[in-house]
């Protein structure tokens, strides 16, 4: 390693980068795939020559999500950047830098691939870049972009990025260089992936390090039925206002002491088997949330946790369940004919969200922001998956607060973990959604129409060619309490209910 140090100096005072390793060709060193601001066209490429030699890119090309052919001389010595972009006037008027382009194509905001080859094709770098862990969230439209470590690193591993401080530094050192990283932690998974209550859960993660992995631990969490920890305490509803939120519906909620508390995790050290690391954790109860993250630390002392600090997930989780059970002389076999969505949260959060008592609801009419507030946390889980401290809030205006039975919902996924909805036909649609919006599904202001009129309007819509969203039905449940079925009005069954297709 001290020789891996020592190379970086000489080439922090020869090249000028702060500590670049040779290596022996360039690398795509930076990516800005989705600016906040769309209608701003603001990516780029950038591409940085680490030594030892000089090179002449002319000729050379971008090719794979965008398509990019480098004609004339482009030199790039050693130390130097170049910049391709989308718009070079916008980079110019926007970061006050010079870029090659425009060029064919566009760089996904799901996740793409980009290759630089040489004059005969060969691809020299390559980096196959996605969104959620390993790779950074909050370059997905956040501000920032994504950058390399370290030029030294392998770019097609999502820990060797981190998402750059702030805003993207084309042209310059990377914001989140460093001359030693952490160790690289990919592949997390656990084992079974839906499990029941009779079976063991294996927790596994590829922990890699050239200066060796001194140790890997798992913290787990468990939350009990009826016991939800939210991550996040909603805004306390005063005079149907959200004090917080009276300009931003974005303000962000309140941390709970209680989710990081020390006593409400579990520490296991996880043991190495050719760098999958591994451990085992014993079954738990039907309807239980298991949460868990990883720590490790190389042989220098440098550490990482997963998920990382910009993933708003905070965790990873898998969930404990038997099966849906019968339901007031249904069987369960009838309630699964429809996708079954389940919800984890405090009952008392489900409660103020709904607010079946007037002194809790929120002013909902035109111009008040606080009804776009995602101001209650939960856990979602759908198809096997669990996509963990969600946001929620009603929707609606005029008939949000309608009656005192269901309400009309909607759910907010964290960047880097939205939900792979499915239509009715169970084929996935072609998008992940970032928000799902959940229709209560009777009748609408005295009317039977079980949302079939707005079902139909789509659908028509569709017939005739003029694009409309499509619709599905869905069961959902809530998991609020520590009884799942003790009558027919109380426990997780919470209906059928009217999805409306995220555009």
């Amino acid at each position: 390693m001290w020789k891996r140090n020592l190379l970086s100096a000489l080439l922090l005072l020869g090249a000028g980068i702060g500590g670049g390793i040779a290596t022996a060709a360039p690398v795509i060193n930076e990516i800005h795939f989705n600016p906040p601001e769309n209608p701003v066209r603001q990516e780029f490429i950038e591409i940085y020559n680490p030594g030892p030699d000089a090179v002449d890119l002319n000729g050379w090309r971008l090719s794979s999500a965008v398509n990019f052919v480098f004609s004339g001389p482009t030199p790039l010595p050693v130390g130097s950047f170049v910049l391709v972009s989308e718009d070079p006037a916008t980079m110019s008027a926007t970061f006050g830098v010079s870029a090659l382009g425009p060029w064919q194509g566009k760089l996904s905001s799901d996740g793409e691939t980009v290759r630089l080859r040489d004059t005969t094709d060969a691809v020299i770098d390559e980096a196959d870049y996605k969104v959620g862990f390993p790779w950074p969230v909050t370059a997905n439209g956040g501000g920032p972009s994504i950058e390399l470590i370290n030029p030294a690193l392998d770019n097609g591993l999502g820990s060797s990025w981190r998402a750059s401080d702030s805003k993207p530094t084309p042209g310059t050192a990377n914001s989140v260089f460093a001359t030693n990283t952490a160790p690289a932690i990919r592949k997390v998974s656990h084992s079974p992936k839906t499990p029941t209550s009779g079976e063991d859960i294996t927790i596994s993660a590829r922990v890699t390090d050239p200066d060796g992995v001194a140790s890997v631990a798992l913290q787990y969490q468990l939350v009990t039925p009826g016991n939800y920890i939210p991550s996040r305490l909603p805004h306390p509803i005063v005079s149907r206002r959200i004090p917080a939120a009276l300009t931003d519906p974005e303000t962000p909620l309140i941390e709970n002491p209680d989710y990081n508390d020390p006593a409400n995790w579990i520490t296991l050290s996880m043991l190495d088997n050719d760098g999958i690391f591994c451990v085992e954790i014993p079954a738990q109860a039907h309807r239980t949330l298991l949460r868990y993250r990883i720590t490790v630390e190389d042989d220098l002392g440098l550490t990482a946790r997963v998920p990382y600090p910009d993933d708003a997930a905070l965790n990873f989780a898998c969930f404990i369940y038997d099966g849906v059970p019968d339901y007031n002389d249904h069987p369960s076999s009838d309630l699964t004919t429809l996708p079954v969505y389940q919800v984890v949260t405090r009952d008392a959060d489900w409660r103020d969200c709904y607010a079946w008592n007037p002194a809790e609801q929120i002013n909902q009419g035109q111009g008040h922001a606080d009804r776009h507030f995602y101001n209650w946390t939960g856990t979602f889980v759908y198809n096997g998956v669990v996509y963990d401290n969600i946001r929620y809030r009603l929707r609606g205006a005029n008939g949000r607060y309608q009656r005192s039975g269901k309400r009309s919902m909607r759910f907010r996924f964290n960047d880097g973990n939205y939900i792979q909805a499915h239509r009715q036909d169970g084929t996935p649609f072609g998008q992940k959604w970032r928000t799902l919006s959940t229709g209560k599904g009777f009748e609408n202001r005295g009317t039977l129409t079980y949302s079939l009129n707005e079902a139909l309007n789509m659908y028509l819509w569709n017939k005739i060619g003029l694009p409309a969203q499509n619709t599905l039905w869905t069961h959902l449940r809530v998991v609020d309490s520590a009884e799942e079925a003790p009558d027919q009005w109380r426990g997780d069954f919470w209906g059928l209910q009217y999805v409306v297709e995220t555009y």
